[in-house]
Order: structure tokens, then C-alpha cells, then sequence
């Protein structure tokens, strides 16, 4: 706030008038008085006793008085009230002991109402070098602070109103996704044990529920989004294996619609790319996902190509197309190039969307090409950064690529599988660590088919007493408990398998899964963090892999142990 007091010299202010006036010696007082009467703000200055020898015209107006000469000789006691006025000598003492000068914020009532300046004093010294007095400068600033604490209460309540939603938000994430999940793992298992009308009706139930779940997870990505908090993680990846994953979530789609899905990786790109996997795995997910919906005939191409330092990403079709004034608009949230109540695509207008922002967050353009009844292409560059020749390190692994519901049909559910798990898996051993009854029931069930032998805790605590390290294969843990949340409960279980060769691989179940939230959870010992409801396919890989890994660790404990004793 110093900085907004004006720097006044008043010799310097007299030289440089007289400087430009031709005055007579007798009027220079004259005219001094007149500038100084005539300055902004509140000029003024005392004796060391306190009585003002002087001022300008709006110091004495904004006491109450017509002129300076009403004031000069009067102490502050004499103008204002007790409080203010003991405030302000206590100010002026220490600039008489100290003889340095003060920029400060006075608070006081003048004329009945309060009033907050900010002042700039300096002591004033005789020939001696002894304080004489003080010059001050004041400006009333009360506006600027009531505006101030305005703004101060408005900005408070803004981010209350934003800490509640986030927590609507996140409520609402949990409480419908449970339920839903539940919904989902029902018509799931019934897929598997049903027969003939009944089935199909236990189909469609199944995908509607994922067609449900797949509108509100988009919901609260736009939410995320748009709150600027979908941080992106730059990690080494291979690119040419996140496309051909994400072919293998659309080929069902293209088989049964006779449709091509074909990738033209650019012999110049490199396989094993630096960037945000999670952001460029979404925008190919999403455009190859809107380029299946809106092709009926011909099909769909993914291109990756370098040019210069760029990377580029061209997903083209042979569909509908868009016309020239409608794709700027594709790109906005909750907007559809055809209203779901007039044709026959699904959708809810969200997928682009999301594709602009993560194109956005990674300093990237998109554009398109498309012409009705010709097909689109849409191009994505983005800033290609130094590439990987080695894969990365493994990290917490997020599962949170999802079959698109809505382009699901009763002809691609898989029919009845048989047990596939081999059979030194029969025996596993499963700790399910989850409150809600219909969750556990839904998921006991699961895993059982696997010929899995499970034990349920709906308490921290409860998993805690239940678990021995070696007892359990793998354990499946939900995050949010009524007492000791997950993921201080795992890291309780690791703290009980310390002095032990046995760490059991420990699943994380969230109804609201993100990066950030799964690189805390590897912090708790964590191994791997997945988003409800668990499929079939989702729960069969995870016990194939985590439990042959166990047993590869086992072996190679077991290998390790048989080396010292033959040295020994």
C-alpha cells in the first residue's frame, strides 16, 4: 500500500512554481499556502506537542470544519473521539522517539462515521537535528476496503458454494454408482444362468444399465473438466498398444455390423511415446466410438503420423458427415448434431467435449473435415515430446477404459463362458473388504464362479481381525468403509505383513476412480485401483494375473533360498 501514497516534497513542489512564476519575496508564503490548500488527500503538520500548525482545505473539511485556520492549535483529542484520537497520537509519539518515517492504516470515526486511512508520515527536523514536528499525507481508503471485504465475502461463499458441489458431486458418484453397480452385476450373472426369453430380457437389462453408467461417468468427467482439476500425468507408453486396445473394445461392434476398423501406424513413429496416456487414449476412444456410431456402411481408420516435432492423430470415416455450420457446435458439451428424440443414434453430446478439453490440456488443435453423406475425418496434433525408447516403469495401474455401453448390443454379449481359470486356481483365496450387502453378495458371486473361496469384511476393523499374511490370495477392497477407510486399511495390512515374505496383492474398489486418486492409493500399498461395478472379464484378469505373478514370486523366493543354502 505505500506505493499508492504520492511521494510530496514540498521544497521541491515551491522550487519548481517559482521556478516557472515570477513571485516578489513577500507573496512566495502566499503561494506555497495556496498549493498546498489546493493538494489531494489530507495534508497536514504538527508541533511535538501535538497541535497541528497547519493544513490543507480537505483536512479541515473532512473534520467538520470551513477552513485550516478553524484547526491549527487544536490537538487530536480536540477533534476526534477519545478512541481515534489516543490511536493516532500513539502513531506520532513513536515518529517523535524514533524519528523515522511511517506509512500505516488509521482507523477512526470522523463526522459520526468510521473511516480507515492510509497515512505516510515523516518527522521533521530543526537545524539541531532534534524532531520539531511531523508532515503527514493521508487518503481515505474506507471505500476501497468495504469493496475490498466485498469482495473478500463473495469470493468465500463462491468457494464454499464449490466445496459443497465438489461434495454433491462426489456423494452423488457413490450413491448412485452402488446401487447401479448392483443393478450391472445382476443382469451380469444372469447373463450366465439364464436361458432362452428369459436371457434376452437379463441382455437388455444389462445393457441398459451400462448405457446408464456410461452417461453418468461422462457426466462427472464434463464436471471434472470443467473444474480444470483433471490433472493429466505425463508417463512412457506404447501408443501402437493402447490403439490396438482400444480396436479390441470396437471390433465386436464392426464384426457384427460388417464394418472395417483399420490403423495406419506411420513407420516414423515411434511405438513408445512420452505423454498423457489417459488423454490420448480417450480422445482415440472417443472419436473411434463416434465414428463406429455414425457409420453404417464402409468403415473407420485410425492414421498416427509424426510431421516435424508434432504427433498426429487422424480418425476417419465413412458415415453420415456433419455440415459446415454445425462443427464448431460439435465440440460444446451436452450438444448432438441429431436430438436423441429424432433419430437413431444414441448418445448424450458429451464425448467430443471431452475430446476438445484433453486436446486443449495438452497445448494441442483439433480440426475437422466433413461434408454430409461423405464421411469425416477428424485431425488431432499435438506436441510430440522426446520419445521413449524403453518402457516405463510400472505404476499403480488405473482401469478406467470401459466398453462404450451405448454402442452395445444383445449380439455381442459373449455367451455362457466355461471356467477358464486354470486349474492350480481352484483354491484361491479372496478377501472382500465391502460395506454395502448387495455389492457383497453380487461380488461373492462373481468370484465364486471362479471357483474362488471368498471371506467378507464390511469393516476396516473386521479385515484387519480377518487377515494373517499367506492367507489370502488376493484381497478386494473397497475404499469407502463406515469405520477405517480402504486405503488406511491397507496400509495397515502391509504394516502387518512387515518381517514376513508375503505381500498379498491388495485390489482397490471405487465408485469414483481418477489418476490422483490411484497414485494416493500406491502410496498405501495399493496394487492396483478399478472402478465399480467389477465385470467378469475385469475379475478374471485380475485373478490370473495377480495370482500368477504370486506364484512366479513364490518360485523365485523359493529358487533364492535354495542358492544360499548351496552356498552356505
Amino acid at each position: 500500500m505505500e506505493n499508492e501514497i504520492p511521494s510530496l516534497n514540498m521544497s521541491e513542489i515551491y522550487t519548481t512554481v517559482k521556478k516557472y512564476i515570477i513571485v516578489k519575496p513577500e507573496s512566495e508564503i502566499e503561494i506555497l499556502r495556496t498549493i498546498i490548500a489546493a493538494m489531494p488527500g489530507n495534508v497536514y503538520w504538527k508541533a511535538s506537542d501535538g497541535r497541528i500548525l497547519g493544513c490543507n482545505d480537505n483536512m479541515a473539511q473532512s473534520l467538520g470544519y470551513n477552513s485550516p485556520e478553524e484547526i491549527i492549535g487544536k490537538r487530536n483529542d480536540e477533534l476526534l473521539d477519545p478512541v481515534t484520537a489516543c490511536g493516532l497520537d500513539k502513531i506520532d509519539q513513536k515518529i517523535f522517539i524514533e524519528g523515522v518515517a511511517q506509512t500505516v492504516e488509521e482507523l477512526g470515526v470522523l463526522c459520526g462515521q468510521p473511516t480507515i486511512f492510509i497515512s505516510k508520515k515523516i518527522p521533521l527536523f530543526d537545524e539541531s537535528g532534534n524532531v520539531f514536528g511531523i508532515l503527514g499525507v493521508s487518503f481515505d481508503i474506507t471505500e476501497r476496503k468495504q469493496m475490498e471485504e466485498a469482495l473478500k465475502i463473495a469470493k468465500e461463499k463462491a468457494e464454499e458454494a464449490n466445496r459443497s458441489k465438489t461434495e454433491f458431486i462426489t456423494n452423488l458418484s457413490h450413491d448412485v454408482k452402488t446401487p447401479l453397480a448392483g443393478i450391472i452385476g445382476i443382469a451380469e450373472l444372469l447373463t450366465y444362468r439364464l436361458s432362452a426369453e428369459e436371457l434376452d430380457f437379463a441382455k437388455i437389462l444389462l445393457i441398459s444399465s451400462r448405457q446408464l453408467l456410461t452417461f453418468f461417468d461422462n457426466c462427472l468427467e464434463v464436471f471434472k473438466l470443467e473444474k480444470s482439476n483433471a490433472k493429466l500425468v505425463t508417463e512412457n507408453f506404447n501408443l501402437k498398444t493402447a490403439i490396438d486396445e482400444i480396436c479390441d473394445i470396437f471390433s465386436p461392434t464392426t464384426t457384427s455390423r460388417g464394418l472395417y476398423l483399420n490403423v495406419d501406424y506411420a513407420d516414423n513413429v515411434s511405438e513408445y511415446i512420452t505423454g498423457s496416456r489417459t488423454g490420448i487414449y480417450r480422445i482415440i476412444l472417443n472419436l473411434v466410438s463416434n465414428a463406429v456410431k455414425f457409420t453404417a456402411k464402409g468403415g473407420v481408420t485410425i492414421r498416427v503420423r509424426q510431421i516435424e516435432n508434432m504427433l498426429q492423430i487422424v480418425v476417419e470415416d465413412t458415415g453420415i458427415g456433419i455440415p459446415a455450420n454445425k462443427q464448431e457446435a460439435i465440440f460444446e458439451h451436452f450438444t448432438r448434431l441429431i436430438p436423441s428424440y429424432r433419430g437413431k443414434y444414441d448418445g448424450n453430446g458429451i464425448g467430443l467435449y471431452i475430446v476438445h478439453k484433453f486436446v486443449a490440456s495438452m497445448h494441442g488443435t483439433i480440426n475437422v473435415i466433413s461434408e454430409p453423406e461423405e464421411g469425416s475425418q477428424f485431425i488431432v496434433t499435438l506436441p510430440l515430446q522426446e520419445q521413449a525408447i524403453q518402457p516405463a516403469l510400472i505404476s499403480p495401474k488405473i482401469n478406467t477404459a470401459r466398453a462404450p455401453a451405448a454402442i452395445q448390443s444383445p449380439l455381442q454379449i459373449a455367451p455362457t463362458p466355461t471356467n477358464t481359470v486354470p486349474p492350480e486356481q481352484a483354491a484361491i483365496k479372496i478377501l472382500l473388504v465391502e460395506d454395502n450387502q448387495v455389492v457383497q453378495r453380487i461380488q461373492a458371486s462373481l468370484l465364486g464362479s471362479f471357483g474362488c473361496k471368498i471371506d467378507i469384511a464390511e469393516t476396516g476393523e473386521q479385515a484387519l481381525d480377518a487377515f494373517q499374511p499367506g492367507k489370502y490370495d488376493l484381497i478386494f477392497m473397497d475404499i469407502g468403509l463406515p469405520d477405517i477407510q480402504g486405503d488406511l486399511t491397507a496400509k495397515l495390512i502391509r504394516k502387518l505383513e512387515r518381517g514376513t515374505d508375503e505381500r498379498t496383492p491388495i485390489i482397490a474398489l471405487t465408485a469414483h476412480v481418477s489418476e490422483s486418486a490411484a497414485s494416493t492409493h500406491g502410496v498405501y500399498g495399493i496394487n492396483d485401483t478399478m472402478q465399480k461395478p467389477l465385470s467378469r472379464e475385469q475379475a478374471k484378469e485380475v485373478i490370473e494375473r495377480y495370482v500368477k505373478n504370486k506364484g512366479m514370486q513364490k518360485k523365485s523366493q523359493h529358487l533364492e533360498s535354495v542358492k544360499r543354502m548351496l552356498i552356505i
